[in-house]
């Protein structure tokens, strides 16, 4: 029976370990996606999981990370969807080529 609080003690280890990694990997990610939106480079997986250095479906497996990619991706549409929908000023492009 000795054993069993030894076993114990290593499996907390384990999981402190584990859970240490976890949020490593996930900070990894968030500097991953700063870089990316100011190098101006597109918020898509593929390049957010080449910066940070991990598969896209690791991006996938953690709900929270998932989420929040989305929600940068849906902001810059938007965005880009009320640049658009703006009319064009007197001293656009559109204006003086017509």
């Amino acid at each position: 029976m000795a054993k069993q609080p030894n076993r114990e003690k290593q499996t907390a280890v384990l999981r402190s370990a584990q859970q240490k990694r976890k949020e490593q990997k996930r900070e990894q990610v968030f500097r991953a996606i700063e870089e990316i939106k100011k190098s101006g480079k597109p918020l898509t997986f593929p390049n957010i999981a080449q910066v940070a250095g991990c598969s896209i479906s690791y991006l996938y497996k953690w709900t929270e990370l998932t989420e929040y990619i989305h929600d940068l991706q849906s902001q810059k549409t938007q965005q880009l969807n009320s640049l658009e929908s703006k009319k064009p000023g007197p001293h656009s492009l559109k204006t003086l080529s017509r």
